[in-house]
């Protein structure tokens, strides 16, 4: 069973009290829970949210994301975030590396979930580019450029 649940923009502590609600088992400073998956709809942090944000965003959906609470889609704010990092960066600090595993939808039995709302024919185009539906840091650029298909197709 999956749970969708709207962009958090950072509302961590109502989003602890969600998985509460929702009977997910509090272990640490994260939650798990058998036979149910959260799906969180983009944009985890306001525009603007500094790295102290994103690391308790972090140490809350991280192990749910890694033991399969848990998957996170690629919002418009997480996508600037990716989109601002260097492209000379050599090494991805762990909380980057984070960011990109965040796909851009996903697709299940009768369902399709993603921030906002997706043509087939975007779809398509950005399935055409990406690797399972991820951006990998050495194609941001191409997701980034003005006039290229990607881009109009991420941005719709």
């Amino acid at each position: 069973m999956y749970d969708f649940i709207s962009p958090p923009f950072g509302r961590i502590a109502a989003l602890e009290k969600l998985f509460e609600r929702l009977g997910y088992e509090r272990s640490g400073a994260t939650f798990h829970t058998r036979g149910r998956r959260a799906i969180i709809l983009g944009n985890v942090l306001p525009a603007g949210a500094s790295e102290a944000d994103w690391g308790r965003t972090y140490n809350l959906l991280g192990p749910m994301t890694e033991n399969g609470s848990a998957i996170l889609l690629l919002g418009p704010v997480d996508f600037q975030v990716l989109a601002s990092i260097p492209s000379s960066t050599v090494s991805l600090s762990e909380l980057n590396q984070w960011r990109f595993t965040f796909p851009l939808w996903m697709e299940g039995n009768g369902f399709r979930a993603v921030y906002g709302a997706w043509l087939d024919s975007e779809i398509r185009v950005l399935n055409s580019t990406l690797a399972g539906r991820r951006i990998q840091p050495d194609r941001i650029t191409v997701l980034t450029r003005d006039g290229q298909r990607t881009r109009e197709a991420l941005h719709r």
